[in-house]
């Protein structure tokens, strides 16, 4: 029984860690809206105590992300340093987006695979904080 249990969790796991095909990947990228850089710049601006301190920010290009129960959607990652709540820079942190419906639906910080965030990195001044 034991064996039974742990067999279904570790394919459970797994099913999360499947990478998109190239087709999947670009028909979902087309479904992210044109102005997705502004709308995760918006969330993460709100969601951090102190975005002026994001610095050496970076992001994939559009491509299809996992967004749990097996499922994938269209979305981005990003990472970026950032001051947490007692003032002090912690390590680069990496975050997930996922888009529908023309908006950003989420915002998440998982243990995020090397397959959702395969495409390269490129810079993203417009999230580095001003101040």
């Amino acid at each position: 029984m034991k064996t039974n249990i742990f067999a279904v969790v570790g394919l459970a796991t797994l099913a999360g860690c499947t990478t998109a095909s190239p087709e999947e990947a670009a028909k979902l990228s087309a479904r992210i809206p044109p102005n997705y850089r502004a709308q995760i710049v918006d969330k993460v601006h709100g969601y951090l105590n102190d975005p002026f301190s994001v610095k050496e920010a970076e992001i994939t290009k559009p491509t299809a992300v996992y967004g749990g129960a097996g499922q994938r959607f269209p979305g981005v990652c990003l990472r970026f340093f950032a001051k947490n709540q007692f003032g002090a820079y912690m390590g680069r942190t990496t975050f997930a987006t996922t888009f529908r419906n023309g908006k950003l639906y989420q915002l998440y910080n998982p243990d995020i695979s090397a397959a959702d965030c395969a495409s390269p990195w490129q810079s993203f001044p417009e999230l580095n904080g001003k101040g």
